[in-house]
């Protein structure tokens, strides 16, 4: 199995295309997991190619592609024996019993779960709400996981939870906390400034602040060089706040 992962990372690096490249490695990954669905290490590796997709993909794509995410980090959950059970046992429901049966090596795909279904989300828009206190219940079982070891993604994913949630005080005040935190924990990665951004408007707090946060997303202090930690996701975080910003003009206009 490592010499198949290295020969998809070597065949992927001979592409000229950003974008080609992870295509390749998204449908060669998916084509791995096929041959092989008990082998949980290729999981996390589709989950994370299909989140790399999810910033050079076209918005008529992402719907499918989050769907994708979601069966996949499902059925890596699944082959963890005591979740599956209890999975059954309600029907399919993501319960609280079936969370406690989760370990530290589930964490890889509840993350790429998380990713995928809040996106899901945030795409389908108010009408999928309903998803949101399973995705809430997830994300609280993926900061126990970490344990003292939280990452921005823990943070994000609670923030995403409230700031997607029906607007309230409550949840504006959660959504800033944990996109705070989240930014405190990856100052470079410009998705986690627009996401707090984009939040505000959808909470209906947004302001003259929220417009200078915008504009200031493009003033060089997310890294877009192709050599960049973060170069794919911030590069379409910035296209993203271009868009936004015409949204909110467009608003006040009216």
């Amino acid at each position: 199995m490592e010499r198949a992962v290295a020969g998809v990372r070597r065949d992927a690096a001979a592409l000229p295309a950003e974008a080609e490249r992870l295509t390749f490695e998204a449908d060669r990954y998916a084509a791995l997991l096929r041959e092989h669905p008990q082998e949980l290490t290729i999981y996390p590796l589709v989950l994370d190619s299909l989140e790399q997709l999810y910033f050079v993909s076209a918005e008529s794509d992402l719907e499918r592609l989050h769907e994708q995410g979601k069966e996949v980090g499902r059925s890596c959950l699944r082959l963890n024996g005591a979740w599956a059970v209890m999975e059954d046992l309600s029907g399919g429901r993501l319960t609280v019993q079936a969370l406690r049966r989760l370990d530290p090596s589930d964490l890889p795909c509840v993350r790429g779960l998380l990713f995928h279904w809040l996106r899901w989300v945030e795409l389908r828009g108010p009408t999928a709400r309903l998803d949101l206190r399973a995705i809430a219940l997830l994300a609280d079982r993926a900061v126990e996981l970490a344990s003292e070891s939280l990452t921005w993604r823990e943070h994000w994913a609670l923030a995403m939870v409230s700031s997607l949630d029906v607007p309230s005080e409550e949840a504006r005040n959660r959504a800033e906390f944990h996109f705070q935190a989240a930014i405190s924990l990856a100052p470079g990665l410009a998705t986690l400034a627009v996401d707090r951004l984009a939040g505000q408007v959808r909470q209906d707090v947004y302001s003259e602040q929220t417009l200078e946060g915008l504009r200031q997303m493009g003033a060089g202090r997310y890294a877009v060089h192709s050599s960049a930690a973060w170069s794919v996701q911030n590069q379409h975080a910035l296209k993203r706040a271009i868009r936004l910003l015409a949204q909110l003009r467009d608003l006040n206009m009216d």
